[in-house]
């Protein structure tokens, strides 16, 4: 009866871990759904500080663009001005440089005329007045008859000579300055000297009036050369102030063409400012229209994704409830078989009741045991070793009948392997059909080659964490029923090989300070799972990340062009 009882007490510890499990279960998918909605509402605000910090980014461009815009309109704007300034300025200077010289040229550009005057008698004497004259009184009366018409005996050309007439002027004005007496005696005997020489004047008269000629042609010559000059000059001046006149009118018409240019430009700046409004206005609308249709949707999206997490959820239920009732069923077969196995009586009671009692009582029991077990189908022979472990744990809880249990058994099989039953007795018991199974279906590897496939394994790329472990235990035990392995040594050799050959070296780095403590391999596999779905919870929300910021780019391009 204490092994009965050891039994029961597995079996409600049995029961109170399952519920236990469901419970954690139920713990588990409230924390992952309470974790995924504050991943929504973290995601929901991250994209909204992304499209702020989007639409602040945006902002400043636009702004930094219309600054620089308005000072590079400024600066050329100076420019241009300044270059207007200089052109006026350098017309100005050469205006006035224009009206100094016409102003000079018309101070001592003047012509100078000659008198043709015919002279009668030898050089040096005029008749008109019958005085005799000296060749320096003759060009001191020229210079005075110039100067009271108003005329300059220097002209332009003649600059040069200015200290050659400054000289004369000084002879003439000692030679005036002698005593009367000499002057008079001068007078008398040039006098004389003229009237001694008349009549040689008189015999020469041919020659004299030729030499006459030469001297009137030359003094008429000399008048004609000042006057082309003269023309010359008149002409210049002519030409200066036409030149002057043009270039007045070229001013002013540069004038007007630089403020025709100027209000051509702040006509096309206005204009351009106009568009530059009109096109701001344009994208501000298109942009709340983007932002209208990226919220509709989002909206969209997001009640998408509340129907497939209510579906989800329902079916998570639907599953939940499932499980449940089929361990309720479970449990409540137990719980009969328990409540059975109470009813049955003491050895101690035996020992009180007689034989023909025990017999009934025997008998009785095993009418109240005739109960079909519930024995998984074998029909694939990949399968045998899952289905013989099922099969001798049935066998070793002698719960039910031995005959009923073995009718179960040559039920459950079918399929390919159901033909090893021809081979067989009618009357095979169940240790029978478990050994020929065995030899047909069983692992015929040696315990060598289990012990290599163990050393050699490792977890596999697309292997989860608890296919590897329940892989790595499966050699284990295998090793340990061949006799290869103490079964003391399973612990530490599942641990050492489960955790030295993960393949993520993030997640072995993560989980060194569990395998390096005392805890079991059991214990170890919980936390490394665990661990591996804190990493996939933490890298999610950056691939949603990348995701979002993948779809706003279109939309940000829209809005650059």
């Amino acid at each position: 009866m204490e092994g009965d009882i050891t039994d029961r007490e597995k079996r409600l510890r049995r029961r109170g871990v399952l519920r236990d499990e469901v419970n954690r279960i139920a713990n588990e998918r409230e924390l992952e759904r309470i974790k995924q909605r504050d991943r929504d509402i973290e995601m929901k605000q991250l994209s909204e500080l992304e499209r702020q910090r989007i639409e602040q980014i945006e902002k400043r461009r636009k702004a930094r663009h219309d600054k620089d815009e308005v000072n590079r309109l400024k600066e050329e704007e100076k420019l241009r001005q300044k270059q207007d300034d200089d052109q006026i300025r350098e017309l100005k200077e050469r205006r006035k440089a224009l009206e100094l010289e016409v102003h000079r040229m018309r101070e001592t550009g003047i012509g100078i005329e000659f008198e043709n005057d015919d002279e009668q008698g030898a050089c040096g004497y005029e008749y008109r007045s019958g005085k005799r004259i000296t060749e320096y009184q003759r060009d001191f009366d020229i210079y005075e008859r110039n100067t009271d018409r108003g005329h300059t005996l220097i002209t332009v050309d003649e600059y040069d000579k200015l200290d050659q007439l400054s000289n004369r002027f000084e002879g003439l004005s000692m030679w005036s300055n002698a005593s009367e007496d000499t002057v008079d005696k001068e007078l008398k005997w040039l006098d004389d000297k003229a009237l001694q020489e008349n009549c040689l004047n008189k015999v020469n008269s041919g020659d004299r009036i030729k030499m006459e000629r030469e001297k009137v042609r030359e003094h008429d010559d000399y008048g004609t050369r000042d006057k082309d000059q003269c023309d010359d000059e008149l002409e210049d001046i002519t030409n200066l102030e036409e030149q002057i006149v043009m270039m007045k009118l070229r001013e002013m018409e540069m004038v007007k063409t630089i403020q025709m240019k100027t209000q051509l430009k702040e006509m096309k700046e206005n204009e351009r400012l106009r568009e530059e409004r009109k096109r701001i206005q344009t994208l501000r609308k298109q942009r709340s229209e983007l932002e209208q249709s990226l919220f509709d949707k989002e909206t969209i999206i997001s009640q998408f994704d509340n129907e497939e997490r209510l579906r989800e959820e329902r079916k998570r239920i639907q599953t939940l409830m499932k499980q449940r009732s089929e361990l309720e069923q479970s449990l409540f077969d137990k719980e009969t078989i328990i409540s059975q196995f109470d009813n049955q009586p003491t050895r101690k009671q035996y020992h009180h009741v007689n034989k023909e009692e025990a017999k009934d009582s025997v008998d009785n029991n095993h009418k109240t045991f005739m109960i079909k077990p519930n024995i998984p189908k074998f029909s694939d022979p990949n399968q045998f070793n899952e289905w013989k472990v099922e099969i001798e744990s049935i066998l070793e809880s002698n719960i039910y009948h031995k005959e009923i249990l073995r009718q179960a058994i040559r039920n459950a099989i079918s399929g390919k392997p159901r033909k090893v039953l021809t081979t067989l007795r009618p009357t095979a018991t169940s240790e029978e059909i478990l050994q020929t199974l065995e030899s047909n279906y069983g692992d015929i590897k040696s315990g060598e080659k289990i012990m290599e496939e163990y050393y050699n394994a490792q977890q596999e790329k697309d292997e989860d964490i608890s296919a590897w472990g329940i892989r790595l235990e499966e050699i284990i035990q295998k090793a340990i029923n061949r006799g290869e392995i103490q079964t003391c040594r399973k612990e530490r050799m599942l641990k050492t090989r489960f955790w030295k050959h993960l393949r993520n070296v993030e997640l072995k780095n993560a989980t060194r300070l569990f395998f390096e403590s005392s805890i079991t391999f059991e214990e170890l596999k919980r936390k490394v799972r665990r661990e591996e779905l804190e990493m996939k919870v933490n890298k999610e929300p950056e691939i949603k990340k990348q995701i979002h910021v993948q779809q706003f780019d279109p939309h940000i391009k829209l809005l650059d062009e």
